[in-house]
């Protein structure tokens, strides 16, 4: 049960780093150019989409819970 639980609460995730993003204004200082910013924050929701996207492939190919 935790499996399914964890996809979704992952594809969520995802959604809130793509759409909203993750670092706030005061974070961008930190790396210097907001372009990188918004640049890390799509590939780090796209790396956990993509990643939930195979464990739900992986759990359908060897019949897990979905």
């Amino acid at each position: 049960m935790t499996g399914p639980l964890i996809r979704i609460l992952l594809r969520y995730l995802s959604g809130v780093l793509i759409a909203k993003g993750f670092f706030t204004d005061t974070d961008t200082s930190l790396l210097e150019s907001p372009e990188l910013v918004s640049g890390l924050e799509m590939a780090a929701g796209m790396a956990i989409a993509a990643g939930t996207e195979y464990w739900y492939k992986l759990a359908d190919k060897r019949g897990w819970r979905k």
